[in-house]
């Protein structure tokens, strides 16, 4: 049997630091299906890889030696990429075209959607792009079941396998790989990650979820998670990926009480409506399972741009009413966690929507500052800001296309780099506000200056040109 190597494009990258540590969900289920089908896998990067500038050369030699050493064994070079990390596939592909010529380069991921609304208007697709420029040989569109059977078999006529001949060829979407165990993914040094229900009801316009989720049945999930912890007691951290747990959380109060008595804490995602519904239900979880870290998306303070983003609830858009709520329940969330008094993080994260106006934009700042500064020394309550990306194969994207400049230019799909047009209003206060985002430091000082410039425009009356 061949080997494959895979390479994580869509995770851990932080600082221009790739590290295998924080391992890509998504290429753990493809390793596992290999394994499976009795093909080795070479998952890289092995160590920490440094792409900064002056320490790229070495990070490049020490990233591609083990496919250089074993290019005779290797079939495919497959790597798994989101849209904000096509520069980092692009420059993988450019160096392992001028390495290993002979081998062929597969990429998926959330990235890759066939966009034929695009491609009606004269513009090419990521998957038509990414092909016709020889990026790569061949891209998986949709789950990674058919490049797995490609991987086996070599054929490329397989639902959601495309490739370039004369033309973009190919049809379809690919399948869910069997799961016959749970997949684990390495997180940082004392965690473990995993997806135990791909399923989200919210059907968001900006999502990148694929339809037709998974869900590991529980006692597969207690079983896999119980002999990893046994096994591994340096991870005392399980980090829980799902996109929206509380929507069932009897499902997942069945696999965490399985494994009382492992001693883990708990990182998951919490929904603020679902939380503003059921706030018992999430203080009893807190309590047992010893959640003390939860990524909130907050997302907007507005239904207006909460309408333009197509952020929903349930399939149905969240309403004014639901937002003003969501803002006094998280106020009673820090509350009750410090009357905890046990050490606990919140990750609460905003969109900025290319509908912001000054007058949002305000709102949305002093929502934010008030948030951080609701944190003590128990309670650490941190705020993440973000662009709206109009990701590929989204009804966002779809909806809005007229409003996106270069809406080919995916290399460019990263940090603040992705600009709307100026015929929306949110351009000139995305770049007001992403101009304050702060990583660690002096929250409170650059979001004062940040409204200060938004309360400035406001009075004007005119919005400056981003």
């Amino acid at each position: 049997m061949p080997t494959i190597a895979l390479i994580n494009c869509a995770k851990g990258l932080t600082d221009m630091v790739l590290t295998p540590a924080q391992q890509n969900i998504g290429l753990v289920v493809i390793k596992q299906a290999l394994e499976s089908a009795g093909i080795d896998v070479l998952m890289l990067p092995e160590e920490p890889v440094d792409f900064s500038s002056e320490n790229l050369d070495e990070g490049i030699r020490a990233m591609y030696f083990p496919i250089f050493e074993r290019s005779h064994d290797i079939a495919y070079v497959g790597m798994s990429v989101m849209s904000e990390t096509m520069w980092l596939m692009n420059m993988h592909a450019q160096t392992l075209r001028h390495i290993v010529p002979e081998i062929p380069l597969a990429a998926g991921g959330a990235a890759f959607r066939r966009e034929l609304s695009l491609e009606r208007k004269g513009l090419r697709d990521p998957v038509h792009w990414t092909l016709e420029e020889g990026i790569v040989d061949l891209v998986n569109v949709g789950h990674a079941a058919s490049f797995v059977q490609l991987c086996k078999t070599c054929d490329r006529d397989l639902p959601g396998i495309y490739h370039w001949d004369d033309g973009l060829q190919g049809s379809g979407t690919s399948g869910i790989p069997e799961l016959d165990r749970l997949p684990i993914g390495m997180g940082e040094s004392d965690s473990i990650r995993v997806v135990l229900r791909d399923v989200c009801g919210n059907a968001c316009d900006y999502c990148v979820t694929y339809s037709g989720g998974f869900a590991i049945d529980p006692s597969i999930a207690v079983r896999d998670l119980r002999a990893h912890l046994d096994t591994h007691p340096e991870h005392t951290r399980l980090v829980v990926s799902d996109s929206n747990p509380f929507a069932n959380w009897s499902y997942y109060d069945d696999i965490l009480t399985g494994l009382q008595g492992r001693n883990q804490h708990t990182t998951t995602y919490l929904e603020p409506t679902n939380y503003a519904h059921s706030p018992e239900l999430h203080h009893t979880a807190i309590r047992k399972h010893r959640l003390d870290r939860m990524f909130i998306g907050r997302d907007t303070v507005y239904e207006t741009d909460a309408a333009f983003m197509g952020r929903r609830y349930q399939g149905k858009s969240k309403t004014q009413a639901m937002l003003d709520t969501e803002a006094v329940a998280l106020k009673e969330l820090v509350k009750f966690l410090k009357a905890e008094d046990r050490p606990t993080q919140l990750q609460i994260h905003y969109i900025l929507s290319p509908s912001l106006t000054p007058e949002h934009g305000i709102a949305l700042v002093d929502e934010m500052m008030e948030m951080d500064a609701l944190g003590n020394d128990t309670v650490d309550v941190s705020i993440g800001v973000f662009p709206l990306l109009p990701h590929p194969g989204t009804r966002l994207r779809r909806e809005h296309i007229e409003h996106i400049i270069g809406p080919e230019d995916y290399l460019s799909f990263r940090g603040y780099d992705i600009r709307w047009r100026d015929s929306l209003p949110g351009s000139a206060c995305i770049e007001v506000i992403g101009r304050a985002r702060p990583v660690d430091m002096n929250f409170q000082e650059r979001y004062t200056a940040a409204r200060a410039e938004l309360a400035g425009m406001r009075a004007a009356g005119t919005y400056r040109e981003s």
